[in-house]
This record gives C-alpha cells, sequence and structure tokens, in this order.
C-alpha cells in the first residue's frame, strides 16, 4: 500500500491472464509454484460458473496439490461423471461444516490415512457448494467433516459474508496443518499470498506486484492462521 494508505487508481485496461493462476501473463508465476503430496487423496468437484473466475482458488490447489482430481459439475458441454466419488476402495469424507458434520482432528486424519481416505471439496460460491451437495445424490449421503473454529479467513481477494467460510485453497492449507505437514501448509500459505499480493496489485490496491522473498518477509512474525487450530488439538 501507499504510505498514506489512499487507494491507487484501478488499472482499467484488459491484459491475457494465465488461465492457471489467472494473473496477467506478466505476472505468472506458475513456474513458481510448489508441488506438495499427501498420503490422502483429494476430488475436487468444481461449480462450472466459478471455475473460470479469477477469484477462484479452486484451480491454484490442483496446480499445486498432488493426487488431486477435479470434477467439474453443471458444464452443459460436458456429461458430469461421478464415477471418481464412487469408489469401494476409497473411504471418502466430504469437508463441509452440515451440522451433523464431525470436527476433522490430527487423530482423525492419521487413522484415515491407513483406511485409504479420499477427502472431497466443494469448490464454488457457498450457495452453490450448499446447492452442489443437495443435488448430488452421492454428496448427499456421504459422511461430513468439518475444520476445526480457527482464525478467520484472510483470502483477501473475494470476502465471504461470514468470516470463517474459508476459501478453498485456505480449507487444504488448515487440513495439511491438522495431519502434520506444516511446513507444507506453509508453502502454499505463502504462495497463496504472494497471488493475492499480485491480484491486488493488478486491482490498484498494492503499488507494485510484490515478489515471494517480499510476502514472505511480511509475514515473518506472523502466527500462521492454523496456530490456533493446532494449539486447540494439543
Amino acid at each position: 500500500m501507499t504510505s498514506s494508505g489512499e487507494r491507487l487508481p484501478v488499472r482499467r485496461h484488459r491484459r491475457a491472464r494465465c488461465e492457471r493462476c489467472t494473473l496477467h501473463r506478466e505476472l505468472c508465476v506458475c513456474d513458481q509454484l510448489p508441488r506438495v503430496h499427501t498420503p490422502f487423496e483429494w476430488i475436487l468437484v468444481q461449480h462450472a460458473s466459478d471455475r473460470q473466475r479469477p477469484t477462484n482458488t479452486g484451480r491454484l490447489v490442483a496446480a499445486m496439490l498432488g493426487g488431486v482430481k477435479t470434477i467439474v459439475y453443471a458444464d452443459r458441454t460436458v456429461a458430469f461423471d461421478a464415477t471418481p466419488l464412487d469408489r469401494p476402495d476409497r473411504d471418502y469424507r466430504l469437508l463441509f461444516p452440515a451440522p451433523d458434520a464431525e470436527e476433522l482432528t490430527p487423530a482423525m486424519v492419521r487413522a484415515a490415512k491407513a483406511a485409504t481416505l479420499t477427502l472431497v471439496l466443494l469448490d464454488g460460491t457457498w450457495r452453490q457448494a450448499s446447492r452442489m451437495r443437495r443435488r448430488m445424490p452421492r454428496l448427499r449421503t456421504m459422511e461430513c467433516v468439518r475444520l476445526p473454529a480457527a482464525a478467520p479467513s484472510s483470502w483477501a481477494i473475494r470476502r465471504a459474508n461470514h468470516p470463517e467460510r474459508l476459501c478453498t485453497i485456505e480449507a487444504v492449507i488448515r487440513v495439511l496443518a491438522l495431519s502434520g505437514q506444516e511446513d507444507e501448509a506453509r508453502r502454499m500459505w505463502e504462495t497463496m499470498k504472494w497471488i493475492e499480493g499480485r491480484l491486488l496489485y493488478m486491482r490498484g490496491r498494492r503499488p507494485a506486484p510484490p515478489s515471494l522473498e517480499e510476502i514472505r518477509a511480511e509475514l515473518a512474525g506472523v502466527p500462521p492462521p492454523w496456530r490456533e487450530l493446532l494449539d486447540a488439538q494439543r
């Protein structure tokens, strides 16, 4: 931000964007994205209308997290295939804060690893996510888990109506931390904030596109958003 805190002029001209990280091509960071792996699998059920929005973070999850299978819902050009959600050899859990959802704990994640855990994420707005769960028979009957209460969302690009509602990549980062992969969680968190900083620059809210080193310096000494979550589990 500028020293006086005033808002910079919005850049109104349109430039070509990278389809993967959604940044302007000259700001693309794809060749520096971390690649993180977990002992369990992930399925990303992505709403078609949210898929192309620059504020969508599901594509960042797919780019950074190994073992992710993306299924696009409500795409009129492609028939929806729910086969990956119904494999008898997998132990499915839907990460969704349903009223009867069980709180996800480190012990639960560790126990589920041996049971071939597949975590299912709904990627879209909260209204879209709720609608997908209601309309897909397999998801309606899938056991739900929710993240423990912790720090509110810090994704400044698209604000939820309720601060406890996290964007897709934030939810993944906290699951990684819960599973004991804090180093991997931090790498994804730093990358998320780096992309956020560049998106803010594109919106005229930062004077220059930050480097990853600058973002790391800004985050130095800042408690990660999952620290409160892990402290509550001890």
